[in-house]
């Protein structure tokens, strides 16, 4: 199964990752299950929920140090639409929702964990690459 709030995963940028944001607890449930019936173990996907969640997350830059803090603040004024995407992740799991991460490094992980997302309601989804970000 996922891991809940995994300490020691803070990461700047979410290299070969689907991400998305799903609000009910059943759905989130569901959505696990089928990850993990489509061979997405637990070292591959995890959800943030809570205060917690969001310190590890650290969208601001503010538990990590400096160095993380300069490097958020930079995403941030580089593009509009990632300040308006962690914005969004922030109001959101504060209203209570899961943010949820899947590591997919090939094209047909990332459309399996997609097709699955979609299936559970999962919206603000995003996947990284090296340079670009797909918006779905």
């Amino acid at each position: 199964m996922a891991r809940k709030n995994p300490d020691g995963s803070f990461e700047l940028y979410p290299y070969e990752k689907l991400i998305g944001l799903i609000d009910r607890e059943t759905d989130l449930r569901s959505a696990l299950a089928e990850l993990e019936e489509a061979g997405f173990d637990d070292e591959r996907v995890y959800y943030f929920h809570g205060e917690k969640g969001l310190r590890i997350l650290d969208l601001d830059g503010d538990e990590h140090g400096l160095l993380t803090m300069i490097v958020r603040a930079l995403q941030k004024s580089i593009s509009r639409e990632a300040e308006e995407g962690m914005k969004a992740v922030k109001e959101s799991m504060r209203r209570g929702s899961f943010f949820v991460t899947v590591l997919a490094e090939t094209e047909e992980m990332k459309d399996s964990a997609l097709d699955i997302f979609k299936h559970h309601e999962a919206y603000n989804i995003h996947y990284f690459h090296t340079l670009n970000v797909e918006q779905f």
